[in-house]
């Protein structure tokens, strides 16, 4: 696995400010929590220490379903 922290992917949730939403591998092609480095499924999405189940809803929007703690 590479240093996942040079592979930073952030995307704009609009209402909810910009988004850190997680490290991605491009050697395995998996994503990666921010603080935990726990791998995450592809609808989820990370912010402050929180690691959220989203939906997409519209273009910029999306839908919170779930959520825990990146630890």
């Amino acid at each position: 696995m590479s240093d996942v922290k040079d592979n930073r992917v952030s995307v704009e949730v609009i209402g909810r400010y910009d988004w850190v939403a997680y490290y991605y591998d491009p050697d395995d092609k998996k994503r990666y929590s921010v603080l935990a480095h726990k791998m995450i499924a592809d609808d989820e999405l990370c912010k402050n220490g929180m690691i959220y189940k989203v939906k997409p809803d519209g273009d910029y929007h999306q839908k919170i379903l779930d959520y825990r703690i990146d630890q």
